[in-house]
């Protein structure tokens, strides 16, 4: 009887681990996806600042584009 209590406390403990593990990977994973998602968000706002001030800027083409015909 000894020998059983003693190998269900150690697959207790084992999938125990086995979850604590899988919770940490999850976890690292999300954190990892954040980031880039972040690192993406961030480019494409600069993309977008960058096409913006140079609609802004430049004076269009043909240079006389805005006079009534």
């Amino acid at each position: 009887m000894k020998a059983q209590a003693i190998s269900m406390d150690l697959f207790l403990a084992i999938v125990i681990l086995l979850i604590i593990i899988t919770a940490f990977s999850v976890i690292i994973f999300e954190f990892v996806n954040f980031q880039e998602q972040k690192a993406q968000n961030r480019e494409m706002q600069i993309k977008g600042q960058a096409a913006m001030n140079s609609l802004i800027t430049t004076p269009g083409n043909p240079p006389n584009w805005e006079e009534e015909t």
